[in-house]
């Protein structure tokens, strides 16, 4: 079953954006690729899989390594289109393809095994991906040495599958050895240097390693600064980040003037209704509900809810944390008659998306008894407790 989430995304990611194999020349197949590779970066998906399947026809009467890159090529507009189990066919084809023309440890064989690996991941079948994702890795590692910037990069998606699977550590180390790859052949003030050191101050942060994560994300701020210049997006989602790290600390007034200034530059930039501009709004939310702003607050909310819901859907997660954070802001003004729906349908959002006995839903029904025992709604405000206490007991 393909999972709906951010595991699937990632995996999207990697059939796209992973190494595509090489092939040897052909002026007419050359023509008919490049006209492919196009149509894929302008997201043309459904013109480019009449151009793949001509490419395609033209590769087999050759049957040289012009065959797996074609092969594979249909596979990336498939998996983007959607069309996952015949994606995945086509893979394996141009991995065997590649590997009987140029051998076993060929690059070209290494980035067929990645996305077969990915689409594994979307399957929810981490040991199948796991295994694929380590045997791409290691063909790379022979063929263009473990510390090339191509292997950083693998190491990094790596790194991600690990992430989705609650495997912290591990992540951590890969996304580690990635950055000294790439500190080491691109230098130590270079973008994807900054953009290594975000994914692994992010990841510290949330592990409740404050201490490790504030310097990971100063350098990248001045890396970013350097790189793209002070008011660019790019600087602004780290500044963000360390607004949250500080946050998270409760260290509010180092917190505040990082998040205004990340949330200026995105106002600016023109695309107000960015995702990121949410976050920046959450962090800023919190902040002014930490200093009784509560007004404030419930305006910080309101806008980053309606971001939320238009960018991700109104049955997101991410939407049932900003609708619980305004029905307790309504709540602190004594507003329970307006909090209640909110937090009603948080809930139904959560057990919907998360499972009835996820953490999410006990924090949420605590939050739904405390209104409707403020309504005078004992029974209700029992039953919702009971309901929090078990599932909690439940997780111990």
């Amino acid at each position: 079953m393909i999972k709906p989430s951010g595991v699937l995304a990632l995996a999207i990611s990697i059939c796209l954006f992973a190494p595509a194999a090489e092939a040897a020349p052909d002026t007419e197949w050359q023509g008919l690729n490049q006209q492919f590779k196009d149509l894929v970066q302008a997201g043309k998906y459904d013109d480019a899989l009449p151009v793949a399947k001509h490419e395609l026809e033209i590769a087999q009467k050759k049957n040289d390594a012009t065959l797996g890159t074609s092969l594979s090529n249909l596979a990336d507009v498939l998996c983007a289109k959607g069309q996952f189990p015949e994606a995945q066919s086509y893979y394996r084809r141009a991995a065997a393809a590649s590997e009987k023309v140029l051998g076993q440890n060929h690059p070209s064989v290494a980035a067929d095994l990645f996305k077969v690996a990915a689409l594994f991941l979307a399957e929810d079948q981490a040991e199948q991906a796991e295994a694929l994702f380590k045997r791409a890795q290691a063909i790379n590692d022979k063929a263009v040495g473990s510390s090339h910037v191509d292997v950083a990069a693998e190491l990094g998606k790596l790194a991600e599958f690990y992430l989705a699977y609650g495997e912290a550590q591990q992540a951590q180390r890969l996304y580690q050895r990635a950055l000294t790859i790439d500190e080491a052949t691109l230098g130590p003030d270079h973008a994807e240097v900054a953009g290594v050191l975000d994914k692994l101050a992010n990841l510290t942060r949330t592990e409740n390693q404050y201490a490790a994560a504030e310097p990971l994300y100063k350098r990248a701020i001045d890396i970013k600064e350097k790189v793209y210049g002070p008011d660019r997006p790019e600087t602004a989602y780290t500044l963000n980040g360390l607004a949250t790290l500080y946050v998270a600390q409760h260290q509010y007034r180092n917190a505040e003037p990082l998040a205004q200034r990340a949330l200026a530059i995105y106002d600016k930039s023109g695309n107000p209704n960015d995702q990121n501009v949410a976050l920046c709004l959450n962090n800023l939310s919190k902040i002014s509900r930490a200093q009784n702003q509560i007004p404030q607050a419930e305006t910080y909310v309101r806008r980053s809810l309606a971001i939320t819901e238009k960018n991700l859907g109104p049955e997101h997660p991410d939407v049932a944390a900003r609708l619980n954070e305004l029905a307790i802001l309504l709540g602190s003004e004594g507003n329970f008659a307006a909090a209640e729906p909110l937090v009603t349908r948080a809930l139904q959002i959560y057990e919907k998306t998360l499972g009835p006995n996820h953490p999410n839903v006990a924090a949420t029904l605590s939050n739904l008894a405390k209104v409707e025992r403020a309504l005078g709604h004992a029974t209700d405000a029992d039953a919702a407790d009971k309901r929090a206490s078990a599932i909690t007991a439940m997780k111990q």
